[in-house]
């Protein structure tokens, strides 16, 4: 599809008008190329994920205007870093997603799924105490989230959304994660069990015991515990160890949900 575009030709209709008609087309490509461009990379053709996603990001750049071209480049950029992390360009891929949270900022609390994509990354680049920030940042805006819904869905008298559960999974799950591995704030080693249990337990009752998230948590959690316990078996053996190594088992696969498109109207 050409970056360019041609405006309908409508001499009945006013000036404003065409111009509104033409950025509403532009906005419909701008997602319609995110969806295809998430839908790309989920399925491994990452060259053409990426392609997408960076035409996306010149049409916002040259076509869209006000606050919707803050919103459809925060979805752009947080998509960008979504396939980025696919191929392993972490570097990238964090900096795409720190560029959409800035952006989701400006419009208001940022989206969950965002900063949980941020956290997933940090912990992949061993950056433990700021994934682990990332991680409790998901967990407030969730919470504050489902406040939101429950105190709308009061007012009218209408049922809450259902929460986001697998967000919610991941982040309980990216908070043990980092938690283990951080190096300031240390917690006891029960708190973070107990991080790993929450996902465990959600997932669980919302998805299944035998649903491949829950295996996938659970296995996370039982080499988690295994790595504990050669550490301190070593610290038996050599306290200095206890200060100088810490769980060296490598960050496990972390569930990952891109926002493909913004919230329905």
């Amino acid at each position: 599809m050409s970056d360019t575009h041609t405006p309908l030709k409508l001499p009945q209709l006013g000036r404003s008008c065409v111009s509104a008609q033409y950025q509403r087309q532009r906005e419909d490509e701008v997602l319609d190329m995110n969806n295809k461009g998430v839908t790309a990379g989920s399925n491994g053709e990452l060259g053409r994920a990426w392609d997408l996603l960076k035409q996306a990001e010149r049409i916002v750049e040259s076509d869209i205007v006000g606050e919707m071209r803050t919103r459809l480049m925060s979805i752009t950029q947080n998509n960008l870093g979504y396939v980025a992390k696919l191929d392993g360009r972490l570097d990238e891929a964090a900096s795409c997603v720190e560029s959409a949270l800035r952006l989701e900022y400006q419009l208001g609390p940022p989206l969950p799924s965002t900063a949980l994509n941020l956290s997933a990354i940090l912990n992949s680049k061993h950056l433990y105490n700021k994934a682990r920030d990332l991680a409790k940042l998901t967990i407030d805006l969730l919470t504050d989230e489902e406040k939101r819904s429950r105190r709308e869905a009061k007012k009218h008298g209408e049922q809450a959304a259902a929460s986001q559960t697998l967000i919610w999974i991941a982040a309980w799950h990216n908070l043990a994660v980092a938690q283990l591995r951080a190096t300031t704030k240390v917690l006891p080693v029960s708190v973070v069990w107990g991080y790993f249990e929450s996902a465990i337990k959600l997932s669980s009752a919302s998805l299944g015991r035998m649903h491949h998230v829950t295996l996938e948590v659970q296995h996370s959690y039982s080499n988690a515990k295994r790595s504990w316990e050669v550490t301190k078996q070593a610290h038996q053996r050599d306290k200095s160890m206890f200060y100088t190594r810490r769980v060296p088992s490598p960050v496990p696969h972390v569930p990952h949900v891109p926002s493909a498109s913004p919230p329905k109207q």
